[in-house]
């Protein structure tokens, strides 16, 4: 049985954020549940929170929160896409993401010419901490957002392991396509930080090479590592 959406050719697709969104809307149709209207944030709710930042919302900000605000199930399982009125703004960057205990925060760039503009993220309780870059676009961004609060979701379509060594990793890589993601959290130049891999059927995230987080289609869980 297939749902007509794969993820490597879908995230391949992604140009912009129309196309960012899409990827969002049938992955969630596909291997989670469908976004329906209602889900998003209203206009009267995204006008109200643009007139208490004395800001515009980024558009591809502004039409994720449209799309998906109100669906905690596909933004905040693990960390927290803020409310909208949580949003603050902090010098020229708008913080729109928490992580779960408030150790990091994740913004995205005020500038008023460009729609989809780039996030960084940075330590939290420290005014003086430096915003490090994220991911180039905020759209990309979004799309990374819900693919990592799916894989934690914690329903019947999830699991974790813990990769055993450096061969059970080698393992995993085989099996699945390392996805068009940017990499992250690298410790040093041979480290490769959290990564994305799907095949047609699971999507799985790996960080520091230890522990996979994974979700499957449907509740029919496949073997890890077995032979395709």
């Amino acid at each position: 049985m297939t749902t007509g959406f794969d993820p490597r050719t879908e995230l391949a697709a992604i140009r912009d954020t129309p196309t960012a969104l899409r990827f969002i809307e049938r992955y969630a149709a596909a291997w989670c549940t469908a976004i329906r209207p209602g889900d998003g944030c209203p206009e009267d709710e995204l006008l109200a929170a643009e007139a208490r930042l004395g800001v515009a919302l980024p558009l591809a900000l502004r039409e994720t929160y449209r799309l998906l605000g109100r669906r905690a199930d596909l933004t905040s399982n693990q960390d927290v896409l803020l409310p909208l009125d949580q949003l603050r703004v902090e010098g020229d960057v708008l913080v729109y993401r928490m992580e779960n205990q408030a150790v990091s925060e994740w913004g995205v760039l005020l500038d008023p010419d460009d729609p989809d503009p780039p996030t960084a993220t940075r330590p939290c309780g420290w005014r003086d901490e430096q915003w490090e870059p994220w991911f180039d676009r905020f759209s990309l961004a979004a799309v990374e957002m819900v693919l990592f609060e799916s894989v934690l979701a914690g329903d019947d379509q999830c699991d974790t392991l813990e990769l055993a060594d450096v061969a059970e990793y080698e393992a995993l890589k085989q099996r699945y396509d390392h996805l068009p993601l940017p990499d992250y959290g690298r410790a040093g130049p041979d480290d490769e930080g959290s990564r994305w891999y799907a095949n047609a059927e699971t999507v799985v995230w790996v960080t520091e090479g230890a522990w996979a987080w994974a979700r499957w289609r449907d509740a029919a869980k496949e073997p890890w590592l077995s032979a395709p």
